[in-house]
């Protein structure tokens, strides 16, 4: 937090006329002690033993020597006492001499000061050199610490100048200030109208050195040079940083630099607020949990000053740390909190926490936008990230994108230009820091401040919000997507969740009936992705929270709640003499009416989404083998992009559907049938089905299906879906032991219903070699395609081992045991071949479980061991190299192989076996997977005990 040093109007810092030279120190604050020490009478004693501990175990500068005597709370050095009890308010002197009264400028530090790591370095940077640049974003703590080792040291200097040095203006003003002082004392620095700010700092440096008439003595000086700015750094750098090649011996001039610039100079110290251990104990008086004081402190980017506020304001309201935050970041409201909250950073400063952002993002807006409004605009965007780890490509693309809505010539190759310009900038200004490249994709990441970014925000005009977050939406979705086979496509889906996440809350909070359709359309896309991403990594819960709101978003859209649409449809069934249970009958009259409703709306989701997007290499893939790289758009053959003329090509090339073809018939009722088939195959994610009475999962994946049934009526053509809702959703019924409604099925039905599933695979399996799947427009399953046969082929296998259990026919187990065996060899040749080039599926272990499962059912043990070892290899990432444990499937694996090798039951096979459960028990985390844990340490137990007898 930067202290205004100007003096066109006098602040608390200022020395009253009239008032002795030496005498004013103390009163700066008087007029506001007595209201901000109601509230930190409770807070001085620890915040003045702090103080006085870090003085005691700080090198000094000097030969004073300062204690605390603690019935008395004061400091006792040359200068007398100072009384620390009271803080702020209450600093007085009680003078030895009248010549060695201290000049000084410098107000009080803020109440509630708490001494932090960074000013115990600080202070070990003094004890060696006499110049440092404090550098970091506005209210991270620089103006205090430089305050502080004042009142910490000042018994070693006879001035200490506080001088106001963001602009020139603020330089030669508090400049013109001190040298009035040094005149008082007769120190006279040559002064000249037409002088450089430059000139006269030098001439200041260069008579300060010299001896003062004052008591005929060198003076020590302590001056800060606080809230330095691009103006002004370059002119007290070049004055006052000693040069060691031309040092005269003296080393009276202390300088403290306060800057938020990055100067990329020696004796530089950067601060980044409160570390987690301190800011719990700053909060530990506040009666909420930690985690809670965890997010505060997040979401106000660790600043010391911000987090004081805050402490203070919920404690004065006795509100919560949910409520507070909830309400600072109101755009309406938050000027209102920061100035009853003012007391506590004190009269002398003219920022309060958010508004020094909102300051600074404002002149940082503007300056942008005066030279490259394009480039502003992304500025405005990072307002709505996750603060953490923000992409590049999509700040490129978003780039990208406004260049060509505002129809403005610009060169591709010169993207990378502009963003690293625009991200230099913030660096600069402590706003950002960019990650090192990864090796393996060249994609880098930034990170930025929360407290900035709400900045950037309340900066911004109220229209622009839409705008940029409908931009930041479309760039987004080219990008997170539902397809996550590899494991480079699943990591980059999980580095966006978060931004996706934050920006849903953006939206939100704007309301739904508030925003366009297309932005609707888009939050309905991103709920079902980030629920099958939730999915994917083994968040059933979160999945189905985010699920659910997109089937709700759904039928807000329509204007039709979910019940309503199901009465509406069981009594035209009736009417017309229909059977309004019949599942199919009634998804179908649902999916009419639906796709009719949809038929007039987002009629620019087409142009925004589908024909501007970003293709992953296994589409780029399946185009060439479709019609050679040869005949690839250049677009797409150089940066896997499409454009509107690319899409078009693509049309003619037949590896997409026509775009009138999507706006009317396919784009929006695909979309709603992903959103029905993701949340209906939450069903299979429970532990316990749901009965009939309160199910709506299996209904949902019927839902889909009947409109993926209506797109290829209409249009001729299958969209993906179609067969995702029969694959992975209600061919899956098959091999469940349960109905759809969560009542359990006798044996016979069981294994009627097996039997009949794997027909059902195979058969899919053979219309893999005979048709065309479309998604979003762009051809995505091809004839042949080697992951869909791997997944029905994984689906026969396990059907078979489920087989096995039950069957009792010799005939029958040995006919099944065969169809395992030749979809076993048939899916570990397909494996290898879409796992070439050191690419990794996402799901590979499972294969080798399902595979472990059906050879261990089968009798064949060896066979068993072997693809159990396997699993654990890539559930530890050990032959992948890729990502985190998966733990969940890694203890399944585990158990499986152990209790294989007590079958197999020979010396080799069970101390390998008690390795992998040992290892497993060593490494995985205890608050997963506790059953697995539990399990695993019996059955290692088991073999041990067994191996001794043996």
């Amino acid at each position: 937090m930067e202290t205004p040093g100007g003096y066109g109007d006098r602040q608390c810092g200022d020395i009253p006329a009239n008032l002795p030279l030496g005498s004013y120190e103390h009163s700066s604050e008087n007029e506001n002690a007595n209201a901000r020490l109601s509230y930190a009478a409770a807070e001085q004693k620890q915040e003045a033993k702090q103080l006085s501990d870090t003085a005691d175990k700080a090198p000094s500068t000097s030969s004073v020597d300062i204690h605390v005597h603690d019935c008395t709370n004061v400091i006792v050095g040359p200068m007398g006492k100072i009384n620390i009890a009271d803080g702020a308010a209450n600093d007085s002197i009680s003078p030895v001499d009248p010549d060695d009264q201290i000049i000084t400028n410098i107000t009080n530090k803020v109440i509630d000061f708490k001494v932090t790591a960074y000013l115990k370095s600080f202070l070990d940077h003094m004890e060696n050199h006499n110049f440092v640049i404090l550098t970091g974003m506005s209210g991270i703590g620089k103006t205090e610490i430089a305050k502080s080792y004042w009142h910490l040291k000042k018994g070693s200097y006879d001035v200490g100048w506080l001088i106001q040095s963001n602009t020139d203006k603020d330089l030669r003003i508090a400049t013109l200030a001190f040298l009035e002082k040094l005149d008082s004392i007769e120190i006279k620095v040559i002064q000249r109208r037409d002088d450089s700010i430059s000139n006269l700092l030098q001439n200041i440096h260069s008579e300060i050195k010299r001896v003062s008439k004052r008591g005929k003595k060198l003076l020590n000086y302590l001056l800060i040079f606080d809230d330095v700015g691009d103006e002004t750094h370059r002119a007290i750098v070049h004055s006052f940083k000693p040069d060691p090649s031309k040092t005269d011996g003296t080393n009276n001039i202390s300088v403290i630099l306060t800057t938020q610039l990055d100067l990329l100079l020696d004796d530089t110290l950067e601060l980044v607020g409160f570390t987690k251990k301190e800011v719990l104990d700053f909060l530990s008086n506040l009666k909420e949990e930690d985690e809670d004081k965890i997010t505060l402190w997040k979401e106000l980017s660790h600043l010391p000053s911000a987090l004081t506020c805050a402490k203070f304001d919920i404690k004065d309201t006795n509100r919560s740390i949910k409520y507070y935050l909830s309400k600072i970041k109101e755009k309406k409201l938050y000027r209102d909190i920061e100035q009853r909250d003012s007391p506590m950073v004190g009269l002398s400063y003219d920022k309060s926490p958010v508004g020094a952002h909102v300051k600074n993002a404002k002149a940082m807006i503007d300056g942008i936008a005066s030279a490259n409004k394009p480039l502003c605009f992304v500025l405005k965007t990072m307002g709505f990230f996750d603060s953490k780890a923000i992409p590049e490509f999509i700040l490129r693309d978003i780039l990208r994108q406004k260049y060509t809505d505002d129809e403005k010539q610009f060169e591709d190759e010169h993207i990378d230009h502009h963003i690293d310009n625009l991200l230099s900038k913030m660096r600069k200004r402590s706003y950002v820091t960019r990650s090192s490249s990864n090796k393996e994709n060249n994609d880098r990441f930034v990170d930025t401040h929360s407290m900035f970014q709400l900045g950037i925000r309340f900066a911004m005009d109220e229209d622009d919000h839409q705008l940029v977050l409908e931009m930041l939406m479309r760039v987004l979705l080219r990008y997170f997507a539902k397809d996550t086979r590899y494991l480079s496509f699943f990591r980059k889906n999980t580095r966006l969740i978060p931004h996706v996440e934050i920006v849903l809350q953006h939206v939100h909070k704007m309301g739904f009936m508030d925003i366009t359709f297309d932005m609707k359309a888009m939050a309905i896309a991103m709920y079902d992705i980030l629920g099958y991403s939730y999915t994917q990594k083994d968040y059933p819960k979160v999945a189905e929270e985010k699920l659910r709101k997109s089937v709700d978003m759904m039928y807000k859209s329509i204007n039709k709640s979910e019940k309503e649409l199901d009465r509406h449809v069981r009594a035209t069934l009736t009417n017309a003499n229909g059977d309004p249970n019949d599942p199919e009958k009634l998804a179908d009259e649902k999916a009419r009416f639906i796709y009719t409703k949809l038929q007039d709306l987002g009629d620019d989701l087409i142009e925004n989404l589908v024909t501007n997007t970003v293709l992953n290499q296994a589409d780029v893939n399946l185009m060439k083998s479709k019609v050679g790289e040869e005949k690839l758009p250049e677009l797409i053959r150089r940066h896997s992009r499409i454009d509107t003329n690319t899409y078009q090509q693509l049309v003619d090339l037949e590896l997409a559907l026509p775009v009138d073809v999507m706006n009317k018939a396919v784009y929006l009722p695909e979309l709603y049938a992903s959103v029905f088939y993701s949340y209906g195959r939450m069903y299979f994610y429970k532990k316990e089905r749901p009965t009939k009475a309160d199910s709506s999962y299996i209904p949902s994946i019927w839902l889909a299906s009947a409109l993926c049934k209506i797109i290829k009526e209409k249009t001729k053509h299958d969209v993906l879906h179609s067969v995702l809702t029969q694959r992975n959703g209600l061919m899956y019924l098959y091999s469940e032991d349960q109905d759809e409604y969560g009542s359990q099925k006798i044996d016979e039905k069981k294994l009627k219903d097996l039997y009949k599933g794997k027909d059902e695979y195979k058969n899919l399996l053979e219309r893999t070699h005979k048709e065309d799947w479309y998604q979003h427009g762009l051809l995505k399953v091809t004839k042949n395609d080697l992951f869909h046969q791997s997944i029905c082929l994984e689906k026969i296998i396990f059907i078979c081992q489920k087989i096995l259990i039950l069957e009792t026919d010799p005939e029958k187990r040995k006919d099944t045991i065969q169809s395992g065996k030749n979809a076993i060899n048939e899916l570990t040749n397909i494996v290898k071949q879409q796992e070439k080039d050191k690419a990794s599926l996402h799901k590979g272990h499972d294969i080798h479980i399902v595979t472990a499962k059906f050879y261990e059912q089968a009798g064949c043990l060896d066979e068993a061991y072997e693809n159990y070892k396997k699993a654990i290899e890539r559930c530890t990432c050990k032959s992948t190299n890729e990502g985190k444990p998966r733990w969940k499937k890694y203890g399944t694996a585990c158990k499986g192989i152990m209790h294989v090798a007590i079958r197999i039951n020979t010396d080799q096979v069970l101390n390998d076996a008690v390795k992998f459960g040992k290892e497993f028990l060593k490494v995985s985390p205890k608050e997963q997977q506790i059953k697995d844990v539990e399990e695993i340490q019996k059955l290692v137990e088991l073999i041990c005990v067994s191996a001794s007898r043996n």
